[in-house]
């Protein structure tokens, strides 16, 4: 029976909101590819350590020892001695110009150096060091900085526990390690089972014996290998050697079509580890005294003001204390008791920084994206201030806000001249890396514009665009030849739609090799290049960092000979899927490789171009399709023998 006119109404906004929901459904992120903090060992553990250190009243291990204090032409240095474990930490606080700071915390005597190599590719200049207008210290060890004559801006190291604060007109304004959330994870040699003693046994009881010797608590295993779907991450950190004979197996899969709807992992089978050094995260809590509102840490899809991240009620006998982390271990304990509320239109992930190709990712989500920048800024009416973590690893930021003004009593108790800020609105950040130094940069402003100037001064400006970038582009996937670049062209004439560039996307190239030409399809690109030139206007050509595995391709081949790809642990050129198949990624952390890159793009290399001719760097996170998270294994190998794990987030910046 056929529905009339009136008995189809009804029906029409339930089928209008299923059909929403159904296409939401088919488009949305596939969540279940990327990792959440409690699937990323190193996060879960540093949260659960902020747990417990807020059980102890916010008390941290770690004390510099005042007896290695040093002071020369700006610079701070100390040896930091973590208590509980006795290992020693470098200390160095250096007093920079323009009302900027950085401290750099180390391993004093690693078993294998640390990733330190971020400078060269990230500062445009060296810092430039000041001299203090007054340094003094008390019998506890506190040292007070004053850093110029206006006595406007000060830091103070508190020994123990250590402590940073720097300060505004005697108000404190950024804060390190104030809740005790610090945590340098030392490098160190996985502990042997303990084997059991040789007394006569039936053979099942000496099955079960060595059963019991290779049994391994899940978060302690997870200090030296973690699975996440079906990647295994060995966590080798240190130089691996192939096994005798052994050829490095990878099981690859992809749909015929292309499809991204499936990944499935590549596992070297045949490698062994000479080296294991387990976990090496570094986390600190920085706290922003007086300010409601943080900026910063993009690529987010999310609010310009940053949300919190966790909001919990802790209930004690006779006291309540607001904002404080809790997890799922002191959740059990019989004195404590808690209220899951979430906050104001809080987050319940912190903002995660880690480079990835997110397919239709979705809004108002803290979940990575495209680009990572460590940057964060605090600002209210009077004042601003900000923070720089130069560290390219993976890393996890969680944020809440309080209204005690807890922090700041304690540090007056402490220092007299300190006065509490106007507002007892505070944020308090966390920042968790998984490997690499703590490496931070303060900017005391006090203004935005001032912000910006100190942090541009480090990292450098922003290169200006040229005229036709912020005119109209005209691009889709994508021109099927020659005429059809000329038929769009002609279009936008005919219907006088003004436009100033054309972008070719990966099908213009020969199967997928970059920087060639389809001859079939276009036949004559410089006489393209050139009536588009005529016009006033320009064409953009797509240029990736996978390189497809061809030795009839003279950049793979290159490449390949060379010894310029990324290597595996096994020591072999890494292989993984992207667009053109089978594919390997140019180690752009070789300056060797790079000078190499540079050359390619010169008018003799890249044939049939013209200086009408721009570059679409793409897929630079870099995107591996078989990859976990669709992206390198974090231990694959770059120059100079350093784990992706530990740049991750600076590849793109290099490419």
């Amino acid at each position: 029976m056929l529905l009339g006119r009136q008995k189809l109404k009804p029906l029409l906004l339930p089928l209008l909101l299923l059909s929403v929901f159904l296409l939401h459904s088919s488009i949305a992120v596939k969540r279940d590819d990327f990792k959440t903090c409690d699937q990323a060992a190193f996060c879960r553990r540093n949260r659960a350590y902020a747990d417990k250190a807020l059980a102890d009243s916010g008390h941290s291990p770690y004390a510099l020892l005042p007896e290695s204090i040093r002071f020369d032409d700006g610079l701070f240095t100390a040896d930091v001695r973590n208590t509980l474990t006795n290992i020693i930490l470098t200390f160095e606080l250096h007093l920079l110009e323009d009302n900027t700071a950085r401290l750099r915390i180390n391993e004093k005597k690693p078993l294998k150096p640390r990733y330190d190599e971020l400078p060269a590719f990230v500062l445009a200049k060296e810092p430039v060091h000041i001299k203090p207008e007054k340094v003094a210290q008390d019998q506890d060890g506190t040292t007070i900085i004053t850093l110029d004559a206006t006595k406007k801006t000060k830091v103070v190291v508190s020994a123990n526990p250590l402590r940073v604060d720097f300060l505004v007109d005697d108000v404190p304004v950024v804060s390190l390690n104030d809740r005790g959330f610090f945590n340098f994870e030392h490098l160190r040699k996985k502990p042997e089972p303990e084997q059991p003693k040789m007394v006569d046994q039936s053979a099942e009881q000496q099955e079960d014996a060595a059963a019991e010797v290779t049994e391994q608590p899940e978060e302690e295993r997870q200090l030296w290998e973690e699975t996440f779907k079906t990647w295994t991450d060995p966590k080798p950190n240190g130089i691996q050697k192939k096994k005798k004979n052994a050829n490095v197996t990878w099981n690859m899969k992809w749909n015929h079509d292309n499809s991204r709807s499936t990944y499935v992992s590549f596992i070297i089978l045949s490698y062994v580890s000479l080296h294991t050094r387990g976990p090496e995260s570094v986390a600190m809590d920085i706290s922003f005294p007086g300010f409601a509102y943080v900026y910063g840490v993009p690529e987010h899809a999310s609010s310009l003001s940053l949300k919190e991240t966790r909001y919990i009620t802790l209930f004690l006998p006779a006291v309540q204390f607001t904002n404080v982390y809790t997890h799922d271990f002191y959740l059990n304990h019989p004195a404590i008791h808690t209220s899951h509320s979430g906050g104001d239109n809080a987050y319940t992930e912190p903002y995660r920084l880690y480079n990835l190709d997110v397919f239709e990712y979705e809004v108002d989500n803290p979940m990575a994206l495209y680009g990572s920048i460590p940057f964060m800024l605090a600002h209210r009416k009077d004042l601003s201030a900000a923070v720089f973590w130069m560290n390219a690893a993976e890393t996890w930021i969680d944020v809440v806000k309080t209204q005690d003004g807890k922090s700041q009593s304690t540090l007056r108790r402490l220092l007299p001249f300190v006065t509490n800020p106007p507002t007892k609105s505070s944020t308090h950040t966390h920042w968790i890396s998984e490997a690499g130094i703590v490496d931070l940069f303060v900017f005391l402003g006090p203004t935005n514009e001032d912000i910006f100037r100190q942090y541009t001064a480090l990292t450098g400006a922003p290169a200006m665009p040229a005229s036709f970038a912020i005119a109209y582009h005209q691009c889709r996937w994508n021109y099927i030849n020659q005429n059809d670049v000329a038929e769009v062209d002609a279009g936008f004439d005919t219907h006088d739609i003004p436009y100033d560039v054309i972008w070719l996307d990966i099908e213009h190239t020969d199967g997928k090799r970059y920087m060639t030409w389809d001859e079939a399809k276009f036949p004559d690109p410089m006489k393209m290049q050139n009536e588009l030139a005529a016009k006033g206007r320009k064409l953009v050509t797509i240029v990736d960092p996978h390189i497809k595995h061809d030795d009839n391709y003279h950049i793979s081949k290159e490449a390949q000979d060379l010894g310029l790809f990324v290597k595996t642990p096994a020591g072999d050129d890494y292989e993984g899927w992207c667009w053109p198949g089978s594919s390997s990624w140019v180690d752009y952390t070789n300056p060797a490789a790079r000078n190499w890159w540079i050359k390619k793009f010169a008018f003799d290399q890249y044939k049939h171009t013209t200086e009408n001719l721009h570059i679409w760097n793409d897929m630079n996170e870099p995107s591996v399709f078989n990859g976990p998270e669709i992206t390198m294994q974090k231990e694959m190998i770059h120059h100079g023998q350093w784990e992706h794990r530990v740049l991750h987030n600076v590849f793109g910046t290099i490419y």
